[in-house]
């Protein structure tokens, strides 16, 4: 776990100046895409993301605020940093709720919004929460004063409003800093911190950390010589009071510097986890040294530890030092994927659909969240989405979910995050695949849908025609097409995602202008090879204009390496643009082929009908134009076997899966684990892509019933099992229904949102 600094939540009560501050009148897409950033960085690898807020009243220095917040007007007279500090105001029955309670749930909400894992109060070293809690600076005689339980009586409002707005459900926590003791006449005892935290307990705080001292009498300066000799600050006290907890978390902070004094600490049951400070503003990996066997102790620097001042001011010199450059811009490699197994975008089709209605339009639903917590438990390197749609009327199906700007909302943006914390769960990286319809969207949904001619897809999907699609100006390129790309990469940077991929392939938008078949223009879009890529090449440089590179937010594209159709993408011309993805700087390419006319799992030529993996062939031609783009390759992947052969004979680098993962969406875990050697056998003929592709969306529609906690962490619970052959007449039987189902819907032009419901044989 990771916890920010204290983050200020009134920007008039600051600990100092270059506190970050989150405070209702501060909002900003700019603000909230920093404190996104921030979140995304602690987590990168593996790392739960927690802010710690804090309110300074009477500790806020008086040339910030002469007349500051406190419990009472008692002021502090230690200038710890030179600095005096104003004479604090006591504060009403009515401003404890409006200027510290609300002021506390509004950036705990702002902090889950942001992709915060949670949130600790900071109670402790003399902020405005101790100094309620503290009989030496509260002196009230209304219910936030007195007894112990009217003196911790703000922090258990605040715990119960945010609780209110952000349920334990969500797996936001909540957690607290406290202290052991103050060191001080009339301070918190070790007594009243047990009985504190036996109410936090109770209370339901997800974890407690302990540390002590307030800025009159400082951790450091202990006084007690049985203290002094001890490593640890506070182990004495911790454990007396540890005792009291049973299912809240405990961490001790404060003067530790061995391995050896961190394992007695718990191993004496003193505390569950070790909280570090100064220590890691000199080593930032010293937990990554300790847990390799590399070291045994932090560095022993030549600074009196009973300093604070001097110590306190070399590490505010460390941390400035290290914030001069990221990790990647000082010599590391940036993102890097766990493994070589890419999660496929597969169309899920369970998203809302109410056209009508922005805000409540193409928004993920408890389905989607529930089918990517089981894909989040199955050991991917990378997971994709599917394909999230950037305009909200050239859809490629009622049901797709979809990122854009008239329908953007805080709901919208929570479930976003969300989604993206379900993915990262086992450490996969989280992917947004971003996709355009054009004229594959079907006429029930948007009767002339855009594209880069007027050629009319001919034919029909579930029984349902395409429109007749209007070729985009160029104005309209920008404004329809690139600035809708761009907004959708900022929103899912801004709610935790690490990267989108451009769809490309498949005869979607993007590969509707790359394909000769598609693009007969005339203009500096159409033509030559570099014109047809022109508007993928706009689009990534503008994205890398709003989410730089340096951000570690990754860029990728899917494209075709083959087309199987007259006039359409030849190898030759895959190679070309994959030469042009690479110059550009993409992070990552998945090669693909075909389209809605001439589908890859159609293959022409008997050569590869007969491989395994569908554009092996293709992919070996081009995988030498790059060099520093990661190459992935998807489709017909079905044994180890032939994913290892495809690795070492250097056509990809990667592994993409789809349908295989609908029946085992922990396949590559089991498949690391050497406990399969390759992806259930399913009695439905492969090269029928209409059948196959309905099964993998029944398959995601059972997966998404339950949670992988309800699943009894079974990730293939509840899921057919097309290996069985009764199953599979029985979903033959379901699909002849569902077809008049559909075909009835097409008659009425009415969309078909949904998918095949079916229940039958599970698997265990």
């Amino acid at each position: 776990m990771i916890l920010t600094g204290n983050i200020l939540v009134d920007p008039t009560n600051l600990e100092s100046a270059g506190n970050p501050i989150i405070f209702k009148d501060g909002d900003s897409q700019e603000r909230r895409a920093l404190f996104t950033h921030w979140a995304k960085l602690m987590k990168q690898d593996g790392a739960l993301a927690v802010m710690q807020l804090s309110h300074a009243g009477r500790q806020t220095p008086e040339h910030l605020n002469p007349t500051p917040w406190s419990a009472s007007d008692i002021q502090l007279t230690t200038n710890v940093r030179l600095t005096a500090y104003g004479k604090p105001k006591a504060l009403s029955t009515e401003q404890v709720k409006t200027e510290v309670v609300d002021r506390f749930v509004y950036a705990a909400k702002y902090a889950y919004e942001c992709g915060f894992d949670g949130i600790q109060l900071h109670a402790a070293h003399g902020y405005l929460l101790s100094q309620f809690t503290s009989p030496t600076t509260n002196k009230r005689t209304d219910q936030y004063g007195g007894s112990l339980e009217n003196r911790q009586r703000v922090i258990i409002e605040i715990f119960d409003a945010i609780r209110k707005d952000i349920p334990s459900s969500t797996g936001f926590l909540i957690g607290i800093k406290t202290n052991s003791v103050e060191f001080q006449a009339e301070g918190t005892t070790l007594e009243d911190a047990k009985e504190m935290c036996a109410a936090y307990e109770n209370k339901g705080f997800d974890f407690v950390e302990l540390s002590g001292g307030t800025y009159e009498k400082l951790s450091w300066t202990y006084e007690r010589e049985s203290t002094r000799k001890r490593e640890a600050f506070f182990v004495e006290f911790a454990e007396q009071i540890r005792p009291v907890f049973k299912n809240t978390i405990v961490y001790l902070t404060g003067g530790f510097r061995t391995a050896s004094a961190m394992v007695d600490a718990i191993a004496k049951n003193a505390t569950q986890g070790i909280g570090l400070g100064r220590p890691v503003t000199a080593e930032p990996d010293l937990p990554k040294k300790i847990l390799a066997g590399g070291i045994h102790s932090a560095v022993q620097d030549l600074l009196d530890q009973n300093d604070m001042i001097k110590t306190v001011l070399a590490s505010g010199a460390q941390m400035q030092q290290m914030g001069r450059t990221s990790v990647q811009s000082a010599g590391g490699n940036g993102k890097e994927a766990q493994n070589r197994f890419l999660k496929a975008a597969l169309t899920e089709r369970v998203s809302t659909y109410d056209p009508e209605n922005p805000k409540n339009h193409g928004l993920p639903t408890d389905s989607i969240l529930n089918l990517y917590d089981k894909w989040g438990n199955g050991k991917f390197g990378m997971i994709l989405t599917g394909n999230v749609l950037v305009d909200p009327t050239n859809l490629e199906s009622a049901g797709n979910a979809i990122i854009f700007e008239e329908g953007d909302s805080a709901e919208r943006r929570a479930l976003f995050s969300k989604w993206a914390e379900k993915i990262k769960q086992d450490g996969a990286l989280a992917v947004v695949q971003l996709s355009h319809g054009g004229r594959q969207t079907p006429a029930t949904i948007e009767p002339h849908p855009w594209s880069a001619s007027d050629v009319k897809l001919v034919g029909e999907r579930r029984f349902t025609p395409f429109g007749k699609p209007v070729p985009l100006t160029v104005e309209q390129i920008k404004t329809h097409v690139i600035d809708r790309f761009v907004y959708a990469a900022r929103f899912a940077y801004e709610t935790g995602f690490d990267g989108v991929e451009l769809h490309a392939a498949h005869g979607y938008l993007l590969a509707q202008f790359t394909s000769p078949t598609t693009n007969k223009r005339i203009d500096h879009y159409g033509g030559s090879i570099a014109n047809r890529q022109r508007i993928i090449l706009e689009i990534y440089d503008a994205i890398r204009a709003a989410v730089p590179a340096s951000t570690g937010f990754i860029v990728g594209i899917k494209t075709n390496s083959v087309e199987f159709q007259e006039e359409g993408t030849t190898v030759d011309h895959a190679k070309e643009m994959c030469e042009a993805y690479e110059n550009a700087g993409f992070d990552f390419v998945e090669l693909s082929g075909g389209t809605y006319e001439k589908l890859a799992f159609h293959h022409l030529r008997e050569s590869t009908r007969n491989r395994e993996a569908f554009f092996l062939e293709f992919a070996e031609k081009i995988r030498p134009v790059f060099k520093n783009t990661v190459v992935y390759l998807t489709g017909g992947f079905r044994t180890v076997k032939a994913m290892v052969e495809a690795v070492e004979t250097g056509a990809t680098q990667g592994i993409g899966l789809g349908r295989p993962i609908t029946a085992e969406p922990d396949l590559p875990k089991k498949i690391l684990e050497r406990s399969v050697a390759s992806s259930i056998r399913n009695a439905l003929d492969d090269n029928d892509f209409a059948i196959t592709n309905l099964a993998s969306n029944t398959q995601m529609h059972q997966m998404g019933k339950t949670t992988f906690k309800q699943a009894g962490q079974k990730p293939t619970h509840g899921i057919s099992d097309f290996s069985d052959e009764t199953t599979v007449e029985r979903y033959k039987e379901a699909l002849k229904e569902y077809t008049i189902f559909m075909k009835t819907l097409a008659a009425q032009k009415k969309p078909i949102h949904g998918v095949l419901v079916f229940e039958a044989i599970y698997q265990a």
